[in-house]
């Protein structure tokens, strides 16, 4: 074969290859393209097999290219399950049910058109077949039908907010670990939104949406203006609503929201002090304390309110030695003015006057009395006799042990080889 007949044979190959493939312009799916489908607001979700996922029972945005002025069918089908949905002369339609399709919030710009659609709850789970008809142009692709996958959990503390009193503070709960956390385990976005019966409270993060299969994690912030010692407990509840929920064709149609309680504890003043509030005045104190026979220590009190009170403090079982108030040392009765922006503080110092049992320390203001208990531990050669006696014991048995095991494997041994030596 000379090399002009092989050029024309090439090119006789070339031209039939040519022929056989198909023309760009008469491509059925050419100008049908970018097909997204997902619930507003997500992004679209693939499975294993890189099919795009739709749930059942809520609204997706279906957007594609599409020829300009073009009229538009949409077919969902899985054997004889259908829906369709059209766009023609610019109308918007649901062939099969009329129901599963909101044209209000259909739109098509230029060449891009958007659906909004959703298919009933009930609806068979599985690989569906999407089908796509814009004039003379077709486009075709396997998607996964999938129902709902789970729930959604909710968790949190009793917050609990402390402040100082008498001082303009911004607390927010994060700086000491609390939280509400939403656990998203569905397959769906959903909205979670916070009432508190108190206007000072701002929850943080802004954005309440969690996406499916992600946590959300929200804290208080307490603005509110300075208060006077007290303890203030509030409820509150968090509202967890699913979003996008689409009609249904049955009478079992989905919860859409539920709801959680929480309580809240605002605590201005001293948290490890007891609190009475009381007709005019607030009074924290050390409800109970341990001490030694032998120890001095100094207990706080810490008064509140608006207008005067009478104040006498007296030791039974215990002495004590000096009461300092707001750092100056003073005698007892004492009136004070309480002047309702100011907390009055008092030292008081105590030592016990029994070796052992229970003493305490009497507060009364008003006529009203509040008792500090305390329990007196007796310390010296009786404890430390206990703690010797243990001791003691550990200390005699250990060595036995050790010699015990020494001569259990000195026999061991000394078998072992009277054995070898016979063989």
């Amino acid at each position: 074969m000379n090399r002009k007949t092989s050029k024309l044979i090439l090119c006789a190959i070339l031209l039939i290859a040519l022929s056989l493939t198909p023309s760009q312009t008469s491509t059925a799916t050419d100008n049908i393209g970018n097909v997204q489908l997902y619930i507003p607001g997500e992004s679209v979700s693939f499975n294993d097999a890189n099919q795009i996922m739709m749930i059942t029972g809520f609204w997706h945005k279906l957007e594609f290219n599409t020829p300009s002025g073009a009229n538009v069918s949409v077919e969902l089908t899985n054997g004889i399950d259908k829906y369709e949905w059209t766009y023609i002369g610019g109308a918007w339609s649901d062939v099969e049910h009329g129901l599963f399709i909101d044209g209000a919030k259909c739109s098509c710009d230029g060449e891009r058109i958007f659906f909004w659609i959703a298919v009933d709850q009930s609806a068979t789970t599985g690989v569906w077949l999407l089908s796509i008809t814009a004039g003379e142009q077709e486009s075709e692709q396997n998607i996964e039908l999938l129902g709902r996958t789970g729930g959604v959990g909710f968790s949190t503390p009793d917050f609990f907010i402390k402040m100082p009193p008498h001082t303009q503070v911004q607390v927010d709960t994060a700086d000491t670990g609390q939280y509400a956390k939403i656990q998203n385990d569905d397959a769906v976005p959903v909205t979670v939104d916070f009432f508190i019966d108190d206007e000072d409270f701002t929850v943080t993060p802004n954005e309440h949406t969690i996406s499916p299969f992600s946590l959300g994690e929200y804290s208080l912030v307490y603005s509110g203006t300075s208060h006077a010692s007290q303890r203030r407990e509030l409820e509150g509840e968090v509202l967890i609503t699913y979003n996008y929920i689409g009609p249904c064709i049955g009478t079992a149609q989905l919860i859409p929201s539920f709801n959680y309680p929480f309580d809240i504890i605002i605590f201005v003043g001293d948290p490890d002090l007891g609190i009475v509030e009381n007709d005019g005045y607030t009074v924290q104190y050390v409800t109970s304390v341990r001490m030694a026979s032998d120890e001095t220590r100094i207990l706080p009190l810490i008064i509140d309110g608006l207008g005067d009170v009478d104040l006498d403090i007296d030791g039974l079982g215990c002495t004590v030695s000096s009461i300092e108030l707001n750092g100056a040392e003073i005698e007892m009765p004492i009136r004070l003015e309480l002047v309702g922006d100011k907390a009055e503080c008092f030292n008081i110092t105590v030592g016990p006057a029994i070796t052992s049992g229970n003493a305490s320390i009497v507060y009364r203001i008003n006529g009203d009395q509040y008792t500090t208990v305390i329990e007196i531990d007796s310390t010296g050669e009786p404890q430390e006799v206990i703690t010797e006696n243990n001791g003691g014991d550990l200390n005699k048995v250990l060595p036995m042990v050790v010699i015990g095991l020494i001569i259990v494997a000195l026999l061991t041994m000394l078998y072992a080889k009277k054995r070898s030596v016979k063989r």
